[in-house]
């Protein structure tokens, strides 16, 4: 969008009191904070009343929130809550840090009970409040892989035990009707299929 170049009487910002702007160009960018050449300060602070950084903009766009960031999914036929847009043409290797849709990075003392949590509030046998899937991937063209846990690339080494992957485990029985299994429901195209887990009963290490 086109920058604003409008002012009044040469006024800045209030330094007191409560202002609001109104758009009078429909397709011009309603405020447009512009960085020095060499800039090193944030673009936008909010704060409290202590001076504490809630919400921060910093000099290369990176938002970063004391409170997390919270969307509403406000209609039906909506997109989603949350859109990440993805442009980079560049080649990415596998494994890699950077070049993410999104990324948690924990520190070496951070506590979280989980990276992604899904919550549905809505009692059973209700109408409303359904979810399809935990996970969806639509279009033609999925990723490669699934998951990848510990890897930097294909072939880098065999599956170790790592706290997400036990490993090695062997069967040390045939597995029989009566071994206790659990199925991850998949749907592939116009099917459904079942991921099998099988209970820790008949495997060693």
């Amino acid at each position: 969008m086109a920058e604003g170049t409008k002012s009044y009487d040469g006024l800045a910002v209030p330094l007191f009191g409560e202002s609001e702007i109104q758009q009078q160009t429909a397709a011009t960018d309603i405020l447009t904070l512009t960085g020095a050449a060499s800039q090193a300060g944030d673009f936008l602070v909010c704060q409290n009343s202590t001076g504490g950084e809630n919400l921060v903009v910093s000099s290369s766009g990176l938002i970063s929130s004391v409170a997390g960031m919270t969307t509403t999914l406000s209609s039906s036929g909506s997109p989603a809550g949350f859109t990440v847009l993805l442009t980079s043409t560049g080649a990415v290797a596998a494994g890699a840090i950077a070049d993410n849709a999104f990324l948690v990075t924990a520190s070496s003392k951070s506590n979280a009970n989980a990276a992604y949590a899904y919550l549905n509030r809505a009692t059973s046998g209700d109408d409303v409040g359904v979810t399809n899937y935990l996970l969806a991937c639509l279009g033609s063209k999925a990723p490669d892989y699934l998951l990848g846990v510990g890897a930097t690339s294909v072939g880098q080494g065999g599956a170790t035990s790592n706290g997400f992957v036990v490993a090695p485990l062997f069967l040390t029985a045939a597995v029989a009707t009566t071994t206790p299994m659990v199925g991850l429901k998949v749907q592939f195209g116009d099917s459904v299929f079942y991921v099998m887990c099988i209970a820790q009963c008949g495997l060693s290490a």
